[in-house]
């Protein structure tokens, strides 16, 4: 067997090889469990149908990419009865939508609509178009492209929070598509449910993000990540670098002393509720041990502090390579691109 060595980069410049991470199907599943922790109701579809649906309609057709999900469906309202809730309080519903095959958003023949639905008040009405067109959706797609089905570009928005008022200790909420084609023209589904008590979310902190996991070691070439909170975030706070640090340990492999190395951040929003996209232009990460974190002054939409998130990983050189050196978009004193047989002949 033959195998090649190459240097690990970031895609950006002459004769490199790139192997980036980040926004994956692989990494929302890995994640979906210790986002959904406090919960008063989260579904996957992995395992039965649950009670709590109206409908027990699944689709497993892509595996690799969807997971198991509730759908497809066409302009029929799946409902959810949720129980056990506080009259009067605040809840925030987030849930994964996949947006399937050839929605038209504003336009003719449309306008092509998703819907929820709070006890049969809609809480969210927008069109979407996979074409470019005219819309009211305003979260901008995690993943889209063909990825199955009938062939025209699909959609997956990650996290589509519906924020409402609990009218007693029940409440049903439906999700609907309407005005759409039939079923294998135009279809959605949806995944990872989960629903919150609001006040509960300010403590929870960041609940996810796109670095390597909690403890793991990674060849991976990174100048950028994503993280994310289950509420609003206050945009003057959180795009602030002041509140976002990233620090490697240094050759000793111990934080906060003076072989640390701090990089330089910049931090903006991406359009999505919650999310943050974080650039290191000084990246990528060199082998070593680092945690990003946040610090103190980092509010929520609503003022309250947001509790501190923490994550610690290593970066490593692949087997047969190494990870390629800070960027400077120049060739003079670039790495040597190696490639070499193994075993050779």
């Amino acid at each position: 067997m033959k195998s090649l060595q190459w240097t690990v980069g970031l895609g950006r410049g002459v004769g490199r090889l790139s192997w980036r991470t980040g926004g994956s199907w692989v990494a929302a599943m890995a994640m979906a469990t210790a986002m959904h922790a406090g919960a008063v109701f989260q579904d996957d579809f992995e395992g039965a149908s649950r009670p709590e649906w109206s409908s027990s309609t699944r689709d497993n057709t892509y595996p690799a990419v969807f997971s198991r999900f509730l759908g497809r469906m066409n302009n029929e309202r799946a409902e959810l009865t949720l129980t056990g809730l506080t009259a009067g309080a605040s809840y925030r519903a987030m849930f994964d939508l996949y947006v399937l095959d050839s929605w038209d958003g504003s336009n003719a023949p449309g306008p092509d609509t998703f819907r929820v639905w709070v006890d049969g008040v809609a809480a969210l009405d927008r069109t979407i178009s996979q074409f470019g067109g005219t819309q009211t959706w305003t979260i901008p797609p995690d993943v889209k492209g063909q990825l199955g089905f009938s062939g025209w570009e699909d959609s997956i928005f990650r996290r589509v929070p519906v924020t409402f008022t609990a009218s007693a200790s029940t409440v049903v909420l439906g999700f609907q598509g309407a005005n759409l084609e039939s079923l294998d023209n135009e279809s959605w589904g949806i995944d990872n449910v989960a629903v919150w008590k609001t006040s509960d979310l300010a403590a929870r902190g960041f609940a996810g993000t796109t670095l390597p996991g909690e403890g793991t070691a990674a060849a991976v070439a990174l100048d950028r990540f994503e993280t994310w909170a289950l509420l609003d975030l206050d945009p003057a706070t959180s795009t602030s670098a002041s509140v976002h640090e990233m620090r490697g340990a240094g050759p000793n492999r111990t934080f906060g002393d003076g072989d640390d190395v701090v990089m330089a951040l910049q931090v903006s929003g991406t359009g999505a509720p919650g999310r943050l996209r974080v650039l290191m232009p000084g990246g990528p990460l060199q082998p070593g041990l680092w945690r990003y974190r946040t610090l103190p002054g980092l509010l929520a939409a609503g003022g309250a502090e947001v509790a501190p998130f923490t994550r610690t990983f290593e970066v490593v050189n692949p087997v047969l390579g190494r990870i390629e050196g800070p960027e400077n978009e120049v060739l003079v004193g670039a790495g040597v691109l190696s490639v070499e047989e193994s075993p050779a002949g």
